[in-house]
């Protein structure tokens, strides 16, 4: 009885799942045609309706066109006001539009009186106060009542069905107010015609729906057929996959080692010994097979990820060893056995695992593992060792990569030795078994190691204690690396970087302590007298001076070796006939990286200090200051002026690049990286400069190579573009067309070079290659006088940018020729420096960075202070470019409060120091470095410093509206 009341039982699920189904369709049709009734048509109503209430707004404006054209011909004194209202009546009601021509217009006026109706001419003329619809509606009135209101609008109300006065039906009107005759123009639609539309859809959707209902339901019956013939075949299958699962399930457990059956339908079976194994109760819940494998295995017939299996060829089988882990985390080396297998039609793998670790009371390894271990030793390049498991650390075995490192010839074997009597160092021996045993690995551990012949070496070692699966440790295994070349370049390296770096901190430092008093003598005195002087001071230079004491030149020891002796001249000679002639003058706030570089560039030993009266003060020998310092530490920009290309450049270019990012990540003096960037790009260009020369020849006239904006005023950072032009010398009309030719093909050699090495294109085009920022020395007075004298917005940026000019190479007279030109120019132009004042005191940062709420734009945020630098320094005929030396020498003349002038220092400083390093830290990360950087990039304090600058910028403001024009900033 069993059997068939199971069979009966299965029947009438089945009948009633497919009464479900029947039901969800037939519900699903039911919704359907509901929605389209409730839902659609309603919404089709709604759309249509509003369709013709703008249809009739439309027509009704078109009448108003009408009526206006009439109105003008009145106006006009065409007609008369009775003909123009007569014509435009009679044109509109003979107007008609609608499928059969019968939609028409009418005119009342405001009282309200019929002015015109094309179906009811009896109404025409008479009063409509009290003319009422069939549900005694005032529809004249309301009309006239809307108008009034609103000028326009819609009424609804009951009317004849078009020219048939005996049928009435609801209809809705748009009326509109003519206002120069006080007349009502309207028009209406029928709503019957609406519902007529509607009926329609209705119909069609009715008969669409019945038709669907009917294709519904013979796919119902389709449907449910399979369906049932489906269930029943599924039925059968599981039947039969449950028999084949219990057999396979028996197979499993009756296996002696640990066995996996896995099959593609996700289907997992463990047997005992494998619970055994790995250290599972019986009872626990499915294990995730990739959470037993420290490593997924890499095999060619089960993809261990997709747990799936790979060939479906049955013969295939695949054997390996690999690594385990058990349920209490400790390691299991394991030989695993994989063969295809298919069940009930579902392929799968059945795994077979045996344990591979050594026995408890052997105290060894393995011979599997032991012949494991020698395989794959065998097959590396790096040293590989084995000793045995106590702090003796007796060797047992190695590669012959081990047997070199050791010295041993090929022959002979190292298992009597430790590998402790190859680490030269006793603390090291100590240290390296001390660390192994207590954590149980050892990891790339830098050791001198020596080899049988005493030659000694360093190498990278690893090493780990392997232990047994019951923990029992078996043996150390280890890999031992020469790297005594990588770690004698990585030092050398560290040592270069530190010693340049210090180099350069020096060189940071001002002259001011390495001033030696200047002693002086008159042109006219003797050079006996000279040496008198020099010898009491105990002085090695002496100053020379005019009648109005002027310095003339300085007699140096030198001067008296060779001049006087070498040349035989007499001590009772006067001193200006062996002194040095000109003298070469340095500021007493320059750096010993100023002198450096003007002692290289003029080829002199002595400097003489002098303040801005251009007064000297003292002297500065390049004795004492390379005493004070590391003579080579230009030595890498003697690579780059010995190159022969611009890829030989740019490779010295990168590593001086890598010091400025050290200097910047490690708070290096600012003024000194930035010293030193501008020396590099300086020295970078001259050698392009003579590479350019030499390739096209010499140049026909004297010329200077300028550099301007940041480059000019020695603030490079990290990420910078070119800003270059060049002068040369006036010349005849006729030759000055070769020669600027010749002086552009320089220009775009020379910049083609600073681009392959790293300074970018400008993007304005301010480069020497471009005609308009290569000319003569008359062109460019012509230049700046256009520019001073009738600027523009245009020229005023690129102004700014040229104000900042200096001379990297040639004919640096040019610049102090022309910087005297543009100073005699802005000598009392008051209107120049107002209308550039108020350029400055008008910009206005981005919204977001005004708020801080938003990236932050460094460039951005630097520039209303370096044009407030460069403004006042203008108009005050400041020499310094710089933007921190100027707002100093405003300071100094007077022209900053101390508050104003220390916070702008500070803040200057340390957000330009922010720049710096957000972009040293691109580079760092392997990106391109740019000026933007994030707000989670910058620390509360730093934040603080923004936001008192972005109050500065305000106050700076005010300060330039009121010296300049008089008022405070808006």
């Amino acid at each position: 009885m069993t059997e068939p009341t199971a069979k009966n039982k299965n029947t009438f699920f089945g009948n009633l799942n497919y009464l479900k189904i029947i039901f969800t369709t037939l519900l699903t049709i039911i919704l359907f045609i509901v929605a389209i009734f409730v839902i659609i048509i309603p919404q089709f109503e709604n759309i249509i309706l509003d369709r013709k209430r703008e249809m009739i707004r439309e027509l009704t404006a078109s009448t108003i066109s009408i009526l206006q054209s009439w109105n003008e011909k009145q106006k006009s004194g065409a007609l008369s006001e009775t003909d123009a209202q007569r014509g435009a009546a009679e044109q509109i009601r003979i107007l008609r539009y609608g499928e059969a021509g019968k939609d028409y217009f009418w005119i009342t006026d405001l009282a309200p009186v019929m002015v015109m109706h094309p179906y009811r001419p009896e109404l025409n003329g008479t009063s409509l106060a009290d003319f009422e619809d069939s549900r005694k509606k005032k529809l004249f009135v309301e009309m006239a009542r809307v108008v009034k209101k609103s000028g326009e609008g819609y009424v609804d109300y009951m009317w004849q069905w078009k020219d048939d006065s005996t049928r009435i039906v609801p209809k809705l009107s748009y009326v509109r107010l003519f206002a120069p005759w006080g007349w009502v123009v309207g028009t209406g639609i029928y709503i019957e015609d609406v519902r007529l539309e509607i009926k329609k859809l209705e119909s069609s959707t009715l008969t669409i729906s019945i038709i669907i209902t009917i294709i519904s339901s013979l796919l119902l019956l389709y449907i449910g057929y399979h369906t049932m013939k489906t269930e029943k075949g599924r039925k059968e299958a599981e039947e039969n996959l449950r028999e084949s699962r219990e057999k396979y399930k028996t197979l499993v457990e009756a296996s002696g080692e640990g066995l996996i059956l896995a099959l593609d339908n996700e289907e997992i079976f463990f047997n005992k010994t494998f619970y055994k194994i790995f250290g599972y109760p019986e009872s626990a819940p499915l294990i995730d097979l990739k959470k037993i494998f420290v490593q997924l295995p890499e095999s060619d017939l089960f993809d261990f990820v997709a747990m799936k299996r790979k060939n479906d060829k049955p013969e295939a089988i695949e054997h390996f060893e690999t690594t385990c882990k058990k349920q209490n985390g400790e390691f299991l080396n394991v030989f695993l056995m994989l063969s295809p297998i298919t069940v009930a039609g579902n392929s799968g793998i059945v795994i077979n695992i045996k344990d591979m670790s050594v026995a408890e009371t052997s105290g060894e390894l393995s011979d599997t593992s032991g012949h494991l271990f020698s395989t794959l030793a065998s097959r590396i390049s790096s040293g590989v060792f084995r000793t045995i498991p106590d702090k003796r650390m007796i060797l047992t075995g190695g590669n012959p990569a081990f047997t070199l490192l050791t010295g041993w010839k090929s022959d002979e074997t190292v298992a009597e030795n430790s590998i402790l009597d190859f680490i030269t160092n006793n603390q090291d021996r100590g240290d390296f078994v001390e660390e192994l045993f207590s954590k149980g690995i050892l990891l790339n551990r830098i050791l001198q190691f020596k080899k049988t012949d005493g030659a000694s070496y360093i190498a990278r070692v690893s090493a780990v204690v392997v232990k047994n699966n019951r923990l029992k440790s078996v043996a150390v295994e280890g890999i031992i690396e020469d790297v005594s070349e990588q770690y004698r370049v990585r030092t050398e390296q560290e040592k270069l970087i530190a010693d340049l770096q210090n180099s350069v901190s020096v060189f940071g430092q001002r002259i001011t302590p390495f001033i030696e008093p200047l002693h002086s003598c008159r042109f006219d005195q003797t050079v006996a007298d000279a040496i008198m002087i020099m010898t009491g001071h105990q002085s090695s230079h002496v100053l020379v001076r005019g009648e109005k004491q002027e310095a003339l030149g300085i007699v140096a020891d030198k001067d008296i070796r060779v001049r006087l002796l070498n040349e035989k001249k007499e001590i009772s000679q006067p001193a200006y006939s062996i002194m040095t002639s000109p003298v070469h003058k340095i500021p007493g706030n320059a750096t010993l990286l100023d002198a450096m570089h003007l002692f290289k560039k003029h080829g002199t030993d002595a400097l003489v200090v002098a303040e801005e009266d251009d007064n000297p003060s003292g002297i500065i020998t390049g004795k004492v200051i390379f005493e004070a310092s590391w003579g080579d530490v230009l030595f890498f920009l003697r690579h780059i002026e010995q190159a022969a290309s611009a890829e030989a450049i740019k490779q010295s270019y990168e590593e001086v690049l890598r010091l400025v990012r050290s200097l910047i990540e490690s708070n290096g003096d600012l003024y000194g990286i930035n010293k030193l960037t501008s020396l590099l790009s300086d020295t970078i260009t001259r050698r392009l400069l003579n590479l350019a020369e030499a390739e096209l020849g010499r140049p026909p006239v004297s010329y200077a190579f300028i550099t301007m904006g940041s480059e000019g005023r020695e603030e490079q950072s990290l990420v910078t573009d070119q800003d270059n032009a060049i002068i040369f010398k006036d010349s005849s009309p006729e030759e000055m067309p070769g020669i600027q030719e010749y002086f552009l093909r320089l220009g775009k050699r020379v910049s083609e070079g600073l681009n392959a090495i790293g300074y970018q294109y400008c993007k304005g085009g301010i480069m020497a290659g471009n005609i308009k920022w290569c000319k003569s020395f008359s062109q460019w007075k012509q230049q700046f006088t256009h520019w001073i004298s009738d600027a523009n917005p245009q020229d005023l940026l690129e102004l700014k940018i040229s104000f900042d000019f200096r001379a990297v190479s040639g004919e640096t007279d040019f610049e102090n020729q022309l910087r005297g030109h543009i100073t005699r120019l802005l000598s009392g132009n008051n209107a120049f420096f107002v209308y550039l004042s108020e350029s400055v005191a008008s910009f206005e940062l981005p919204e977001s960075m005004a708020k801080l709420k938003g990236p932050i734009d460094s460039k951005l945020l630097l520039l209303p202070v370096v044009d407030f630098a460069r403004l006042y320094s203008l108009k005050h005929s400041l020499p310094e470019l710089n933007t921190i030396r100027r707002i100093e020498l405003l300071y100094k003349k007077g022209l900053l409060a101390r508050p104003l002038y220390l916070n702008l220092i500070y803040a200057y400083d340390a957000i330009t120091r922010m720049r710096l390093k957000h972009q040293a830290a691109g580079y760092a990360a392997g990106q391109k470095p740019d000026n933007i950087f994030a707000l989670s990039e910058i620390s509360d304090i730093q934040l603080v410093v923004i936001k008192k600058y972005i109050e500065l910028i305000r106050e700076i403001k005010d300060k330039l509206s009121l010296d300049f024009r008089g008022v405070p900033s808006k």
